[in-house]
């Protein structure tokens, strides 16, 4: 249980250190990457009814998006688990690294199956989504290494 709650815990910081890189980056570059919108976007322009219906509720993209930030901190602790591997800064980077390859193809899979395609710089969203998620990896890998093990 308590694994649990530190999982979602660590999912939730991970996700909130990210979405903060996310705003500043965007104010820094003038560019708007709102993974939380982008979502409901993705949802609003679906082919299915209860879908649509779903996005037009701006909550569900950050409900999505934590869910996606706690689910990847569990996958964080299942890979310390079975291969039983240290928590470290690198370990965080190369965590990131890895996702920022799985945000980039999901991103990708989803917003260019929708149409209209959003207007977005998609070179400069998908660099950020490589910064976005070291920053995820590393703050997992802060969490994990300071407050759980």
């Amino acid at each position: 249980m308590i694994i649990t709650i530190c999982l979602v815990i660590f999912g939730i910081i991970g996700t909130t250190m990210m979405t903060i890189f996310s705003f500043i980056y965007s104010f820094i570059t003038n560019y708007s990457f709102n993974e939380p919108n982008l979502l409901n976007y993705v949802l609003v322009t679906s082919e299915f009814l209860f879908l649509r219906r779903l996005g037009e509720q701006q909550i569900i993209g950050w409900i999505f998006h934590y869910l996606i930030g706690i689910a990847f901190a569990y996958l964080y602790y299942k890979g310390i688990d079975i291969y039983d591997f240290d928590s470290t800064l690198p370990n965080g980077v190369l965590y990131g690294i890895i996702l920022s390859v799985l945000g980039i193809s999901g991103w990708a899979c989803l917003l260019f199956k929708n149409f209209p395609i959003p207007d977005i710089y998609f070179k400069g969203f998908f660099f950020h989504l490589i910064l976005a998620h070291l920053v995820y990896g590393l703050s997992i890998a802060v969490c994990f290494e300071f407050l759980f093990f």
